[in-house]
């Protein structure tokens, strides 16, 4: 119970997000998928469809939610690298979606609040 350092915060809300996702349904089949372009969270699977994950985690509101971090400029670079990620593994004619996980850590409880936000477009 105590403030975690920035990169400490963003592999615990990664991993808190993983284990939230997996408990509703979505399979993870890759993490922290990279190209020169940006970088994809979270990558599972509901059914057939691919579903793209980022995830935003805080320690307060103090600068806003979470998921107000999560521009249109970001979106559109995620988009990027999605197609990137479909290209480097020949996937082709799939139903996807962007959502963002938003979580904010209390350091003196190590409680949480979570808000999954589905199908986010730029």
């Amino acid at each position: 119970m105590a403030t975690l350092q920035r990169k400490e915060l963003g592999r615990w809300g990664e991993d808190t997000a993983e284990k939230y996702l997996e408990d509703n349904g979505i399979s993870i089949i890759q993490k922290n998928y990279r190209t020169r372009y940006g970088e994809i969270d979270l990558i599972g699977k509901e059914d057939k469809n691919f579903v793209f994950i980022e995830v935003k985690t805080r320690q307060s509101q103090r600068f806003g939610f979470p998921e107000e971090a999560v521009t249109n400029n970001k979106l559109d670079r995620i988009e990027t690298v999605v197609w990137d990620y479909f290209e480097e593994f020949n996937i082709n004619d799939v139903d996807w979606r962007i959502d963002i996980v938003s979580i904010i850590r209390d350091a003196k409880t190590d409680q949480f609040q979570l808000k999954w936000i589905k199908n986010v477009v730029a």
